[in-house]
């Protein structure tokens, strides 16, 4: 069973939801296949780049659903300032280098020093996931672009396809918030997606439902310890992004872009039922024990530049 948030969302990074959102990160990373035969697109999307040679200046850890298409818009708008000042003063190879719909490998995080993290209350996250999924599903929308999203260039099978469908159990996300204690094999599959690496798109039909921070970064807290965060939250995206260039070392701010992917879409409205938040909630306490550790880091951080 999952562990109960405190009555203001709160939840220790330690104890049984640590053990689980690390254990989710394990399983995602075990779950990375042979390197040598993937397609090139996904290997831009797993932090290659910081494995051999100089590494890029910034790792973006790209989670779905959390301002991460503006964030990276940001930094492609601004590459060339990036590049303005690497290691020792020379310019960088690449100014970034992202990892997106992967889990962060520990090669990958030794590489970087500065590390952006976007990141969103757990369980607004997985209400957008899902209704992005559940609009992508729906018979009735005969454009898939409608979604906001455009159907995917390359398919991710890596680890093939599931008996059920989430979207076939659960429609929406009132109703898969509502099915999570559910006795039943639909019931457990939602309980896996939360916790486990079920969601790959194409397994399962989940997309980034249950790609949230633990499987991107769950069992990475003592490496992030050691290198230079730059948290930026959905609900201060633009702000959050603003403030990285002087946290580099530059004098030149960035052209901030404006937000990506908004706007309403076929069940971009739907929503738990009080009842189902309170489940949800409950279900993702090893997603708000990051969350909330994340934040400390960073103001831990921040505490120690401004002493410094």
């Amino acid at each position: 069973a999952a562990a109960d948030a405190s009555p203001s969302g709160f939840v220790p990074w330690s104890g049984e939801a640590k053990a689980a959102c690390e254990m989710q990160w394990t399983k995602a990373v075990a779950g990375i296949p042979s390197m040598l035969d993937e397609p090139i697109l996904e290997r831009t999307m797993r932090g290659d780049d910081f494995l051999s040679g100089l590494p890029p200046r910034v790792l973006f850890v790209h989670i779905g659903k959390s301002c991460g298409a503006t964030v990276e818009r940001a930094l492609e708008h601004n590459s060339e300032l990036l590049k303005l000042k690497g290691v020792g003063g020379f310019k960088v190879p690449e100014p970034f280098g992202r990892v997106h719909v992967h889990p962060v490998r520990r090669g990958v995080l030794d590489a970087a020093q500065e590390v952006a993290i976007v990141l969103r209350d757990p369980a607004e996250r997985v209400i957008s996931a899902y209704n992005t999924a559940a609009c992508k599903e729906d018979d009735d929308v005969t454009d898939i672009k409608e979604c906001l999203r455009a159907p995917a260039e390359q398919k991710f099978q890596r680890f093939g396809f599931k008996r059920l469908s989430l979207l076939e159990c659960y429609p929406n996300v009132t109703a898969f918030a509502d099915g999570l204690d559910d006795d039943s094999d639909c019931g457990r599959l939602a309980r896996d997606v939360l916790q486990n690496n079920e969601t790959h798109p194409e397994s399962s039909h989940g997309e980034h439902v249950g790609m949230g921070g633990c499987f991107y970064v769950g069992g990475m807290t003592k490496m992030l310890t050691h290198k230079r965060i730059h948290l930026v939250e959905t609900s201060t995206c633009d702000a959050d992004i603003a403030r990285i260039p002087a946290r580099l070392g530059l004098t030149t701010p960035f052209k901030v872009m404006g937000e990506a992917h908004v706007g309403p879409f076929p069940h971009h409205s739907d929503a738990p039922s009080d009842e189902g938040m309170q489940r949800l909630r409950r279900h993702l306490a090893h997603e708000y024990a990051l969350y909330y550790e994340l934040k400390r880091l960073v103001t831990s951080q921040a505490a120690s530049e401004e002493g410094a």
